[in-house]
Parts: structure tokens; C-alpha cells; sequence
């Protein structure tokens, strides 16, 4: 009695083990998909300097994470009912316990009742920002929360309790989340119990029967008071999710009422508000909303949807309280982006998920005709894709949205593998019967299986070569599901083949499985077409080349883009949203430039300037501002509607205080007076968004906020290289302001600097244009112009006053997407000059700047100067007459940026200690990440080809042991084969993006993942093409008949393979997240430009000159140490069979005339005749077939298993039957 097969005596108990583990794949995948979270900051590694920024910046400033709402006719006046109520709605409601009392009628309200009033009132001109946290309240510590249908479970534990979710413990480390629920009495309580299917059914089961009260841990007692006041609307009890509030009509009031800094003055108040908190019109405003720690944590609570099962967001909750629909309600900012590519990558994974199981599932009805079958593959299809995302969690990483489209890949190659291993199956069972064969399946697909997953797992894990880290997930989490796919196929599929097996095909007379009407038109079509290649293989290996060389040029225009608002459909609701706000309010993008100041350049109040040796170089509080003021004003005239266009109005604390004065000889009185009344003040300007100190080294912050569109078309790298232009020549004038100021102590005589001159000489004296409009600025005395300066003036006033009125008649035309100026030039020695000029005015000393000067001018500019400073970088200097004047100088023509800001050259020690600037926000971290994603394209496609090739050289390896010498040859000719093998595996890759420079298509995240991915799923078709060229190579000795042969075998699966794959991932362009739906078209089209390359100019290579590479292998033989050609059955010297010769021959006789292993060509006789036309046409020398079979001698006989393999994939065998 024969001994059962492996899997008849396991299949029962691997089909156990795989549907025990079922679940907790599914509980993985389900957390991983709740815990999805998507934050462009996530998408660049913590030790880059554009992450650890925005983090710094993050600690000190809260506003970078703003929320914009608005809707049509928001105007926060009287009479606008929805926005006074919405504004309620935000404010958190007090406890009884904490309600103030309210007088009894008649009575007057007490005094302190009226001094609290007062002091409000105060605090609000102070700092219009409303603050909502509140302190010390449970439900914000533990970020409570009330989930889609936690309703359903109230009284759940038969206590009249109320259900809400929150953090297990009070550690901010700790994300894990618990049941929490409160009694009418008012006590919250932890719920001890697991919250896991199994967990659940077993209780249910449990409480079926028999009637037991939940139990948990006490949290919190809120007392008599407010205890039932908690316990009737639980939603009191939910974390405060708005830290703080700021409305248009709150600041507008703040700045001018009376005691406002600009009372009286609305119209200045308007237009500095103007585009970010009002709209052109000056009626259109807004509410700015920033997040609190619960909010940051799950922003859905806030501004969620409701989609998919998770909470509906606040906001929308409190829009419909205020009678304000979805579709009214605009939202913007970073957040918003973030919540709605969490929202559309969900949306995008269970869409997939629908047409992908439609697909399976006919896919493999329409190929196996088997309802188990479809079964089997299916699940093993749904499973790959549940492991890649419970992997996911169970490793301790996240879930992003370009992560959404990894179950879908997973699946489609899950699909793929399962059918070749069912194939495998259908034809063990057609030729030996059920016995045995689920092992011979396995036996004969483990390997090419393993080597495709192989490759398309290196195409994936080259991704994680990457800077962005979302492209590194997909990479390694990808190919962790390609390969722990392979253990499914390998055990799961085989024993459910053994519990439910398939029907044998109908056989023809002699066995042979009959083969279909189709694969015999498909026999003939494929030798008919190669022959063609064969025939003209230069002319199309030459036209292959030039289309490649064509197109791929196309490379050297390719451009990338990482714009969030370009991920989602042009309907989306988001992309609608920006649209609106940008057309009624502002831009939205933001960018941050804070300008550092560190202690020992701040000059303390007057009482305290006793004993520091340099107050008169340090700067006091009114210099400190003005030099944010002077970085903010720089940039809106370089980048605002005068410059390029691409910027709104910029907010800095000098936004909100009285107009600065001048630095010029009749303002020096009123700096001082306005200087003092500002120190004072600065504590409340500490509590502002726009001043900090450094806890490190107690440097003043001042940010400068800036907002760019999101809208339009922003060169992001491009406006940060001019952004720095713009802003480090400020930063400079201040440094060498300090220099020359020291200087100036150590040469006069008592050491003051008040009254000295010093020479500017090289500077660059603005034009009239730009002196008209600092003179309308209040940079320079408009006395001080020329009649015709003052002419000039007076037209860019008129222009002004013209471009206004329009404005006025189109608020909405004249906010629109503004045209960008991409021909303006930042001049830094103007910027440069005009600042150094104004700083020393400042600082109480005379400034004479001076562009070129003739000799005797020279000479009497010197004679009247202190310190001559040089500061255009494109002159000529006379250096012997300075240096014979005896006047110190002082060199400033380094002031340029040249790629290098000053706080990069601080932190390398390049310069001493200085006011720097750190440029920070969602565009430096955009930009970066667009510059990482054309480097991690070019990395990971080259890793992935690297590692590949070795594996093509393995596979297309020439083996000739005959001597060493022989074996060293075969070795360089092998690196040179492999070399050819991955050629049209190059291919598409270099055809489709070089398509898209040249059609100006920007390559995306979704884009860039295609590369190397494609590349390791098309070096798969190359696998099988090679394995069966090389196999029929070594048998015959011809390359030309051998790339017959191997169309024979593999053209059709080729294309079946690609069928499969294509329309699998063709389901990604059904998608409305554009990554995905990139992503899918254009894995759809690189498979098809693989298919062609395999089949068309991998053959024209291999019949040209470079498949010379390729040659038969041969052995030495063990026995006579003399070589002969080997077959591809067995070139090692064979093992003793079972049966004896005269058996072993009753078994093969009907099959040998038809074997190619017994000839020395393939195709048979008959084929050949049939062929004759083509075949003849390569003047290829045809043996007679019989004497191949005649000359036993020359031939190593096959073994068992390659006659069997052979009959299998013998046409010609199995067309005996008919």
C-alpha cells in the first residue's frame, strides 16, 4: 500500500491553521484602517531640517494648522443671525457649578460683576483671539468622543449608562483607545472589557443568558451639581477640539474702537486685513479656527464627514445647528487637505475593493469554469490583500492614503499566482489523475512562482529608497504582501485543491487532454509571427531603438509635483471649497518666515541699560518690530499684486499696532515716545500668534505669516529660492548695520555713535517708481524727491487710485487667480541698500548713498565720513584713495544670498551669532518633497535594476564546464546576456515617462511608484520567455529556432498574464484620488509596452548580433570527461528509474517520434513542412529528424519527468487524439 501525499494527510490541518488565522488578519486590516492618518509634514523624515522646522515652529506658534469657515454672506454684522449663532455654538458651555449668577430683576449687577466685564472687554481690544480650551477638564484629557451609533449602546450594561469613547490612560504617548461611560448620577467610568469580534460574540452569548450589570473602573466624579447635568447630554462631556478662535469682525473692532490702535481709522484697519480675514468687497469675512491636541489626534472629530462609519465632524454638526448646509459651508486649509485625502483615500480602497472582487470573480469563472475554483482564488486574492494592511498594524506603522492603493496591487497579483498554480493543477490531473496531484502542481510552479515574486518584490522594496516615507511604506509593506502571498499559494490553495477538487478536461483517443480551437489558431499565429521578427529583426531591433532614443529624451523635460488640491477630481468638494475662498477671501496656502533676534541684540528698557557696554548697537523694542515689518513689507512689494503676483497680504504683530514712524531726522522724537509705549506692552504681545521667545536661548520670534494660492499654478521652488532673495539681504543690513555701528565705537572719540556719516558707496538708489512708493510708504520724505521723482509719484498714486475702483467695482475679478509674474528679478543690492540706509537712520546717524561719484566728489564725500562702506557687488572701486583717505571700511558686497541663508551659516559657524531667519510652513516641507520624489524615481528605478540583473544573469547564464578557461568565457558572456535580458524591461519604463515630459505631464507620488514596480512585474514575462529560449537553446544549438520554440510556449501566456494583470490594475482608474487612478492607468500601459517589448524587440534581440551573448550549455561528462550538447531535461548524468527500459518504453513509444528532447530540431517534420516558408527563408540547415533518433549515441536520454514535462507542452502529442 502506497503512503498517503503530503497534503492527503495535511490539507484538513492547514485549512484549520489558515481559517484560525483569518480573523486577526481582518482585526489588523480593520485598525490599520482606522488608525489611517494623512499629514504632509509625516511625508518627509524626522531628522531632515525642513521637518525638525516646522516641528520647532509647531512648539512655539499655533496658527500654522488653521481652519478658514466661511459662507456665502458671512459678514459677522448685526444683523447676520447664522454667524453670531455659529460663534455660540463654538464657545464651550459651563457647568452649572461654574455659571456666573444672574441678577434678580431690578437688581443692579454688583461691582464686581461690572470690573469682570470690564476687564473682557479690555483683554478683547488687547487680543481680539478667543481662547476655548478649558483647564484641567477630564474630557479634553482623555479626548472623549461620541462614535457613529454609540447610541445603540445605551444602557448597554443595564445601568442607564451613556456610552463615549476616549484614550485609555492620560499619557499623550499612549493612542489607545477604550469605552468610557457615565451613570445618572453623574460618574464617569472606564469600561474594562475588550473590544474585539470574538471578544463580543462570547459576551453576547454570555449575557444571552445569563443577566449580569457592566462593570468598570471609576475616572471621574463630576458631583451633584454637575453630574445629571453631564449625564443628559453626553456630548458636554466631549473635548474641547478648538483651541482657539479669531474672527474679521472680532479684529476689525479690536484695532478700531476707542483705545484701539487704529480708532478712527477703518479704512487702514480694512486693508491690512484684507485677504486673509476679509474679502475684496470688505464685507465677505471669515472665523479661523485652531486645533487642540484631541483634534490633531483624529481630525475627523472636528471636520470629518461622517463617511465610511466615523464621527461626523463638529463643524458640520454646528453649521447645520446654525441653519448653514454642507454645500454652503467653506472649509480651507492644512487640515482640511489632510482630512479629505484621508476621506478619498477610503473612499478609493472600498470602491476598489468592489471592482476588484468583480473582476476575481469573473475572471477566474470565465478561465476555470468552477464555481470552488473561483472560490478558492478569490479568497486567496481577498486574504493578500487583508495580510499587506494587517501587516501594517501589526508592525506599528500607519496607514496613509497612498498606502490605499497596496491592497489592490496585492490582490491582482494574488489573482495572477493562484491561476498559474491552478493551471499547474488542471494539467497534473489531465495526465496522471487526482493522485499526487496537488504535489506535482507545486512541484512544477514553486519556482517560477518564487522568482516572480521575487522580482516584483525587489521592484517594490527599491521604493523604500525614497525620501518620502508614504513611498517607502508602500515599497516595503508591498512586497512583504507579494511574498507572504507565496505561503498562501503554497499550502492554502493546494490542500482546499485536495478537499474540493477540480474535473479532468475531456481527452481525445490516444489520453492527450483535447486541446481548444483557440490554442491551436494561437499555435499557428505565434510561429507565423515570429518568424516575421526573425525574418527583419534589424530593422525592427534599429526602429525599437529610435522610438526608445525619441521618446526617452522626453526624460530631460520631466518635471514632478507634489500639489495636495491636484490629488482629488476637479468636482470634489475640496477643490470647489479653495476655489470659493480664494475668489471671496484670500489664499490659503501657508508659508512662514520667522525672524530670530537673539538676546544679546535686544536692548532691555531704559531702567535697565546700566552697565551693558553696547545699547547703542543693540535694538529696542520698536527696531526689533520694525525689522519683522521691514521682512514683511519687502515681501509683499516683491511678491504681492505689484511684484509677482503670487502672494496676499502678509501679517506680522506690526499688522496690529499704530502705523510705525519713519526713520528719518523729523520722526526721531515720536520712535522714541512710540518705542517706549510699545515695551511696555510686550507682554501682551507675547500672548499673540506673532511674537515668542525661545525657551533655549531666549531669542525673540517674530513671525512674518504669508499665504500663498493653492489655486493657481506656484512654482514652489522657485518662490522659496526668491522668497530667500527677498528677505536675506534685510536680515544682512542688519548684520552689517551692527558692524559698522561698532566700528564707529571703537574709532570716535567718546564712543557714541549719534551724528556720525557714514558713506554707502556702490548702493543702488531706488528708481522713481519705487521712490513714489516708499514715499506713499512713508520710507522716504516725499521733500526729499525731485520735481520729477514727485510727478512719478503722484501717477503710481493715480494708477493706484484707478486699480482700486476697479477693485471695488469687481471685488471677486479682482481677487481671482492673479497672473503670475515669472519675468521679475529681485533686486538684492536695492533691497540691500534701502534697508542698511534706513537701520543707520534709525539708529541716529547720517547716510549719504552714493551709486558711482566722480573724483572730486569721491574726495569730498570721504572728507565728510566716518566709515565708508562698499556695497555693490558690480563696481568699481577706487580702493587706493579710500585706503590713502585713512577712513575705515567696511566691505558689504557678500550681502547677496547666493544658496546659503544666514541662520545655515550660524548653525556651521560661518558667521558670529546673528538675527536670522527660519522660512518654515507647508510649502518649504511641499517643496522638498518634490525635489525628494524626482531623486527617489531615479534611485529606486536604479536599485531595482541593479538587483534585478543579477538574477537575469543567473537565468540567461551560458554554462561550459568543459575547462577553465571555457568557464571564465561563459561568465562575461553571461553578464553580457543578462545585460540584453533586462533591455526590454527598460523599455517601458523609459517610453512612458519620457512620454510624459514630453506632453508636460508632471509625475506625481502615484506616478513614481510605477517604475520600479512595473519593472519587477514585467521582468517577469522575461523569466518565462528566457527559461523557455534557453531551454530549447540548449537543445537544438539555433537561436532562431529556439525563439520559435519559445513563442510557442509562452507567447500566450504572456499575453494572458498581461490581460490579467491590466485589468486588474485598470480598476485603479476608476478612482477619483488621482494618485490611484495615475497609478493604474499607468501600470496599465507599462504592462502593454512590456508585452510588446517581450514579444517584438526581445526577439529582434536575440536573432541580431546580440544574441551572440546566448549559447548552448554544455557540461562535462562525469564518466568520459568529454562534452556533448545536454538537454534541457537533465544535463547531470541521469538517476536509476523504477520501471525497467522495456516499460519505461511501452510507456513513451506512442509519444517519442514527437518529442523534440530525442531530435536535433524542433518543430517535427510535419511542422516544419507546414512552415516551410518562413523557416526556409533564414537559410537555417534542417537535420533529418530520424537520424536524430537513430544516432542514440549523441544524445544524453532524458529523464522521466522532462519526457512528461515535454508531452504536456507538445502540441503536436496532444493533437494524436483527433
Amino acid at each position: 500500500m502506497e503512503k498517503p501525499t503530503f497534503f492527503a494527510r495535511r490539507s484538513i490541518l492547514i485549512l484549520m491553521i489558515v481559517f484560525f488565522l483569518v480573523p486577526f488578519a481582518l482585526r489588523g486590516a480593520r485598525l490599520a484602517i482606522q488608525g489611517m492618518k494623512n499629514d504632509i509634514k509625516d511625508w518627509l523624515p524626522a531628522e531632515f531640517q525642513e521637518t525638525a522646522e516646522l516641528d520647532w515652529f509647531r512648539k512655539y506658534f499655533m496658527s500654522e494648522q488653521f481652519i478658514v469657515v466661511s459662507w456665502e454672506d458671512c459678514h459677522g454684522d448685526a444683523d447676520d443671525e447664522r454667524f453670531k449663532l455659529f460663534v455660540a455654538k463654538l464657545m464651550p458651555e459651563l457647568p452649572p457649578s461654574q455659571q456666573p449668577a444672574e441678577p434678580a430683576e431690578g437688581e443692579e449687577p454688583t461691582v464686581e460683576q461690572v470690573a469682570a466685564e470690564v476687564a473682557a472687554d479690555e483683554e478683547a481690544v488687547r487680543n481680539p483671539t478667543r481662547m476655548l480650551e478649558r483647564a484641567d477638564f477630564i474630557g479634553d484629557q482623555l479626548g472623549l468622543y461620541i462614535p457613529g451609533g454609540a447610541e445603540e449602546f445605551n444602557n448597554w450594561g443595564e445601568l442607564n449608562e451613556k456610552w463615549l469613547k476616549g484614550l485609555k490612560t492620560l499619557e499623550t504617548t499612549n493612542n489607545n483607545e477604550c469605552w468610557y461611560y457615565i451613570t445618572p448620577e453623574g460618574d464617569l467610568y472606564r469600561w474594562e472589557g475588550v473590544d474585539a469580534p470574538v471578544a463580543t460574540l462570547g459576551r453576547w452569548l454570555y449575557r444571552s443568558l445569563v443577566t449580569k450589570k457592566t462593570e468598570g473602573t471609576l475616572v471621574y466624579s463630576f458631583g451633584k451639581t454637575d453630574g445629571p447635568w453631564y449625564y443628559e447630554n453626553p456630548k458636554r462631556l466631549r473635548a474641547q477640539l478648538f483651541k482657539s478662535l479669531t474672527t474679521g469682525p472680532d479684529v476689525l473692532e479690536s484695532l478700531t474702537r476707542d483705545g484701539g490702535e487704529l480708532a478712527g481709522d477703518e479704512e487702514e484697519a480694512m486693508r491690512r486685513l484684507a485677504g486673509n480675514l476679509f474679502g475684496p468687497d470688505g464685507k465677505q469675512t471669515c472665523l479661523t479656527l485652531t486645533l487642540t491636541p484631541a483634534a490633531k489626534r483624529n481630525l475627523h472629530l472636528a471636520i470629518g464627514r461622517g463617511l465610511l462609519g466615523k464621527p461626523r465632524g463638529q463643524l458640520f454638526e454646528i453649521a447645520q445647528q446654525s441653519n448653514i448646509s454642507e454645500a454652503e459651508l467653506r472649509l480651507g486649509g492644512p487640515p482640511v487637505d489632510n482630512v479629505a485625502i484621508d476621506e478619498e483615500g477610503s473612499i478609493t480602497l472600498f470602491r476598489l475593493v468592489g471592482y476588484t472582487a468583480i473582476l476575481g470573480i469573473t475572471l477566474s469563472l470565465i478561465c476555470f469554469r468552477s464555481i470552488t475554483a473561483t472560490v478558492m482564488i478569490f479568497f486567496i486574492g481577498g486574504i493578500s490583500a487583508v495580510m499587506c494592511l494587517a501587516f501594517v498594524w501589526w508592525l506599528g506603522s500607519s496607514v496613509d492614503a497612498i498606502m490605499m492603493s497596496m491592497p489592490a496591487l496585492v490582490y491582482v497579483l494574488g489573482l495572477s499566482g493562484a491561476a498559474h498554480i491552478m493551471n499547474y493543477y488542471q494539467e497534473a490531473i489531465d495526465e496522471h489523475g487526482y493522485e499526487g496531484a496537488c504535489e506535482r502542481a507545486i512541484a512544477h510552479g514553486w519556482k517560477p512562482a518564487l522568482m516572480c515574486n521575487i522580482t516584483t518584490a525587489i521592484g517594490l522594496v527599491s521604493l523604500y529608497t525614497s525620501e518620502l516615507i508614504p513611498i517607502q511604506k508602500f515599497g516595503i509593506y508591498s512586497a512583504i504582501g507579494v511574498m507572504a502571498t507565496l505561503l498562501v499559494l503554497f499550502t492554502y490553495l493546494p490542500a482546499a485543491l485536495y478537499i474540493w477538487p477540480q474535473k479532468q478536461r475531456k481527452k481525445l483517443a490516444s489520453g492527450a487532454a483535447e486541446p481548444s480551437k483557440l490554442d491551436s489558431y494561437l499555435t499557428s499565429f505565434w510561429q507565423s509571427f515570429g518568424g516575421f521578427i526573425i525574418r527583419y529583426h534589424n530593422t525592427v531591433a534599429v526602429l525599437c531603438v529610435l522610438v526608445i532614443i525619441g521618446v526617452g529624451y522626453g526624460l530631460t523635460e520631466m518635471r514632478t509635483s507634489v500639489n495636495l488640491l491636484r490629488m482629488f477630481h476637479s468636482e470634489a468638494k475640496i477643490i470647489k471649497d479653495y476655489e470659493w475662498l480664494e475668489a471671496n477671501l484670500g489664499r490659503l496656502v501657508p508659508m512662514e518666515v520667522v525672524v530670530k533676534i537673539p538676546k544679546d541684540q535686544q536692548r532691555a528698557p531704559l531702567d535697565d541699560l546700566k552697565g551693558v557696554a553696547n545699547e547703542q548697537v543693540q535694538l529696542p523694542f520698536l527696531d526689533r518690530m520694525e525689522l519683522a515689518y521691514r521682512v514683511q513689507r519687502t515681501i509683499e512689494s516683491e511678491f504681492g499684486d505689484d511684484g509677482q503676483g503670487i502672494l496676499g497680504t502678509a501679517i506680522s504683530a506690526a499688522t496690529f499696532v499704530r502705523p510705525l514712524p519713519q526713520a528719518s531726522g523729523s520722526a526721531l522724537s515720536a520712535r522714541g515716545t512710540i518705542g517706549g509705549r510699545l515695551e511696555a506692552h510686550r507682554g501682551d504681545f507675547l500672548k499673540t500668534d506673532y511674537l515668542k521667545v525661545d525657551d533655549s536661548d531666549n531669542s525673540e520670534l517674530w513671525r512674518v505669516s504669508l499665504r500663498l494660492s493653492a489655486t493657481d499654478s506656484v512654482d514652489y521652488g522657485a518662490f522659496v529660492t526668491d522668497l530667500k532673495s527677498a528677505v536675506e539681504p534685510v536680515l544682512s543690513a542688519q548684520r552689517y548695520r551692527d558692524n559698522i555701528m561698532q566700528s564707529i565705537i571703537v574709532d570716535r572719540e567718546g564712543g557714541r555713535t549719534a551724528g556720525a556719516r557714514v558713506l554707502l558707496l556702490g548702493a543702488t538708489i531706488p528708481p522713481p517708481a519705487k521712490k513714489a512708493q516708499a514715499a506713499e510708504e512713508e520710507e522716504i520724505d516725499p521733500t526729499e524727491l525731485s520735481s520729477a521723482d514727485r510727478a512719478e509719484m503722484e501717477a503710481a498714486k493715480a494708477a493706484a487710485s484707478a486699480k482700486a475702483t476697479l477693485a471695488a467695482d469687481s471685488p471677486k475679478k479682482a481677487n481671482a487667480k492673479a497672473s503670475i509674474k515669472t519675468d521679475h528679478h529681485v533686486d538684492q543690492t536695492a533691497i540691500f541698500s534701502r534697508t542698511l540706509r534706513d537701520m543707520l537712520v534709525g539708529a541716529r546717524l547720517r547716510v549719504n548713498m552714493a551709486d558711482t561719484l566722480a573724483p572730486a566728489e569721491l574726495e569730498k564725500a570721504l572728507a565728510d565720513c566716518d566709515v565708508v562702506v562698499l556695497v555693490g557687488s558690480d563696481k568699481t572701486y577706487p580702493l587706493d584713495a579710500i585706503n590713502q583717505s585713512g577712513k575705515r571700511m567696511i566691505d558689504a558686497r557678500e550681502h547677496q544670498f547666493a544658496g546659503m541663508d544666514i541662520a545655515t551659516m550660524v548653525a556651521k559657524g560661518d558667521v558670529p551669532r546673528a538675527t536670522s531667519a527660519i522660512y518654515t510652513g507647508v510649502v518649504p516641507i511641499v517643496y522638498k518633497a518634490q525635489r525628494s520624489l524626482l531623486d527617489s524615481l531615479i534611485e529606486s528605478t536604479f536599485w531595482s535594476v541593479l538587483t534585478i540583473s543579477p538574477l537575469m544573469m543567473f537565468l540567461a547564464r551560458a554554462i561550459d564546464t568543459t575547462s577553465t578557461l571555457t568557464i571564465i568565457k561563459t561568465t562575461i558572456t553571461s553578464i553580457g546576456a543578462g545585460g540584453v535580458a533586462m533591455l526590454p524591461n527598460v523599455l517601458p519604463v523609459v517610453m512612458v515617462f519620457g512620454g510624459m515630459g514630453w506632453l508636460g505631464i508632471e509625475v506625481d507620488v502615484g506616478s513614481m511608484m510605477t517604475a520600479s514596480i512595473a519593472l519587477g512585474v514585467a521582468v517577469d514575462d522575461t523569466i518565462h520567455y528566457l527559461n523557455w529560449f534557453r531551454e530549447e537553446l540548449d537543445k537544438q544549438g539555433d537561436r532562431k529556432l529556439a525563439i520559435l520554440a519559445a513563442y510557442k510556449h509562452c507567447a500566450t501566456p504572456t499575453l494572458q498574464a498581461a490581460t490579467i494583470s491590466g485589468l486588474g490594475l485598470s480598476v485603479f482608474a476608476a478612482s477619483t484620488f488621482t494618485p490611484t487612478q495615475r497609478f493604474g492607468y499607468l501600470m496599465l500601459t507599462i504592462l502593454w509596452l512590456g508585452v510588446v517589448a517581450e514579444l517584438i524587440f526581445f526577439p529582434a534581440l536575440l536573432a541580431g548580433p546580440l544574441g551572440a551573448f546566448f549559447q548552448p550549455r554544455k557540461y562535462k561528462k562525469k564518466d568520459e570527461g568529454s562534452t556533448g550538447p545536454s538537454t534541457a531535461a537533465s544535463p547531470l548524468k541521469l538517476k536509476s528509474l523504477e520501471k525497467s527500459e522495456e516499460e519505461l518504453d511501452a510507456v513513451v513509444t506512442p509519444a517519442i517520434a514527437k518529442l523534440s528532447v530525442y531530435k536535433e530540431v524542433d518543430p517535427p517534420a510535419s511542422m516544419l513542412a507546414e512552415e516551410s516558408k518562413p523557416i526556409n527563408s533564414l537559410d537555417t540547415p534542417v537535420a533529418d529528424p530520424s537520424s536524430a533518433l537513430d544516432d542514440e549515441e549523441s544524445v544524453v536520454p532524458p529523464s522521466k519527468s522532462a519526457i512528461l514535462r515535454s508531452l504536456r507542452h507538445d502540441p503536436s502529442h496532444r493533437n494524436r487524439k483527433r
